[in-house]
């Protein structure tokens, strides 16, 4: 399981962290994934009173972004989000736990409605379009609880996909701080993944696979083939 870097700084009363990557292991082992981050925030010293996130992530799992948001939510020391590069998808989210939120002035935000692949039935499919419903109720609703926020005009940009530079992103109230970048920090999204991406933003096709990542591939499916195998007790069948 990869983990977030984490520093600490100033005499221990100050943790930064570097969420910059996936949000959410994937089947390869990559990708930062909500158990690894809420370990390793919970297991920061008793000395730390401030918690600096910096983010430049293209998005992910939009539930292991939840879990994130919420464990940053709940956490009584200070949190600032930073955003050094991206902030886009389900990183947005867990920008939106800051008590404080930065963006530098060359990075940028996206919002959008969430999405997912599947395979059914038109009762499952049905079924599937209400939950994707109720996602972006509180995707909304994570947005929303800042001050400056207007609801009804952040579902329309979430239908349009929208990408906002730092000043948009402080005109929409999603950030309170435009910072100078004294590095731009590169960012990339994977090529397909989102409909009006940036050109400047887009990533190069993935390299032809290296035996490792055969291997992850592997042990990937291995562990899908395990939990399709899983029957409703929890047991394998």
């Amino acid at each position: 399981m990869k983990r977030a870097q984490w520093n600490i700084k100033n005499q221990a009363t100050e943790a930064e962290v570097f969420l910059y990557d996936e949000i959410g292991e994937d089947w390869w082992g990559d990708g930062i994934s909500a158990k690894g981050f809420i370990e390793d925030l919970q297991a920061l010293p008793a000395s730390v009173e401030k918690i600096i996130v910096r983010i430049n992530s293209p998005g992910g799992d939009v539930f292991d972004g939840f879990a994130i948001y919420q464990a940053l939510l709940r956490d009584r020391r200070e949190v600032v989000t930073a955003v050094d590069g991206l902030a886009a998808s389900s990183a947005s989210v867990v920008m939106m736990a800051g008590d404080e939120i930065n963006a530098a002035e060359t990075a940028m935000v996206m919002i959008h409605e969430p999405w997912t692949i599947a395979i059914g039935n038109a009762a499952d499919f049905r079924e599937l379009a209400d939950l994707l419903d109720q996602i972006t109720g509180q995707i909304v609703a994570a947005y929303g609880r800042r001050d400056g926020v207007d609801r009804d005009a952040i579902k329309e940009a979430m239908q349009a996909e929208t990408w906002y530079t730092a000043t948009e992103a402080l005109e929409a109230g999603l950030v309170d701080t435009v910072t100078e970048a004294a590095v731009a920090v590169a960012a990339k999204v994977p090529p397909g993944r989102y409909a009006n991406a940036p050109k400047r933003l887009i990533g190069s096709e993935p390299a032809p696979a290296k035996p490792q990542a055969a291997q992850k591939r592997l042990a990937a499916a291995k562990r899908a083939l395990r939990l399709a195998r899983l029957d409703k007790s929890g047991n394998v069948s």
